[in-house]
């Protein structure tokens, strides 16, 4: 996707979510509208959901570092109201 404008992006925060996030990603993935990225952000989880997501979809995974997610994590929240 270098290079390549998308519409938006989609984030999807999970926590020893292995028992239903697939199911969640492969509903992602079935949208017709295309021009998007799928964010799967594991908070360390104990129960294998980032093994299960290596997995099932090697091709598409793009691993962060955790120092990477949150600072990530930061920008995407609001700034502290003023006054």
């Amino acid at each position: 996707m270098s290079g390549q404008k998308l519409a938006f992006s989609v984030i999807m925060p999970t926590y020893n979510g292995a028992h239903g996030v697939c199911t969640a990603i492969e509903s992602m993935l079935r949208q017709t509208f295309r021009d998007f990225e799928l964010i799967v952000a594991d908070d360390g989880s104990s129960d294998g959901t980032a093994a299960l997501l290596r997995r099932r979809y090697a091709r598409e995974v793009a691993e962060r570092t955790p120092a990477l997610a949150r600072r990530a994590t930061r920008r995407l929240q609001k700034p502290p109201m003023r006054g």
